[in-house]
């Protein structure tokens, strides 16, 4: 099967820029391939700003013990489970991808929040489980 090739764009001080050469600098080594993809992944999203690197999102992880920032369910780098694969939230939707507003949660959390509060989020988690349980 043959990949469709995406230029993806990210938009840097308000000019918006290919983000492919700027992944290209960043030198990691093998067992930084995962926290790469990561931040690959948010990458190729469109941003206002993004100030983040391998070392920041390493940091963060081992910070969280590789748990959702939210829900603090143990996480993946690797794998396609939609509920527990790792993935780089603003805390503030208002503001970029940049140090002090990320947070790493699953793809399931993320979409869900949405634009949401870390609190509403968990607010809905709460209704959840007293009706379902």
């Amino acid at each position: 099967s043959s990949r469709r090739r995406h230029t993806r764009y990210i938009s840097v001080t308000g000019v918006q820029t290919c983000a492919l050469p700027i992944l290209k600098k960043i030198k990691y080594s093998n067992d930084e391939r995962p926290f790469y993809t990561l931040l690959k992944r948010t990458f190729n999203r469109y941003m206002k700003e993004n100030d983040l690197d391998i070392n920041y999102i390493k940091e963060l992880w081992y910070k969280q013990q590789g748990r959702c920032a939210i829900t603090n369910i143990p996480l993946e780098l690797k794998g396609e489970n939609f509920n527990v694969k790792a993935s780089i939230d603003r805390i503030d939707s208002a503001l970029g991808y940049v140090k002090g507003n990320i947070q790493i949660v699953s793809c399931a959390m993320n979409w869900a929040k949405n634009n949401s509060s870390n609190q509403t989020a968990k607010d809905f988690i709460s209704l959840i489980v007293k009706y379902n349980t």
